[in-house]
């Protein structure tokens, strides 16, 4: 499980769960109870992808992607 979180998907899914959280707690606070927008939620799991991505194309990070060796 550790290796699976480490690795691109995990740290996408890390990403994408605490931006639609984040995104579903404003919702609440807003006053809108229990709303669920799902196309925002989508939006937020797609940008959390970005992230990843940075990572991936940095040669100095070594997690993954370019640098890696």
């Amino acid at each position: 499980m550790t290796k699976f979180l480490a690795g691109p998907v995990g740290s996408w899914l890390r990403v994408a769960v605490t931006v639609i959280l984040s995104m579903w707690l404003a919702d609440l606070l807003e006053g809108n109870t229990w709303v669920l927008d799902w196309s925002a939620y989508a939006l937020g799991a797609v940008v959390a992808v970005l992230p990843v991505v940075i990572a991936w194309l940095n040669p100095a990070d070594t997690r993954f992607g370019k640098g890696k060796a």
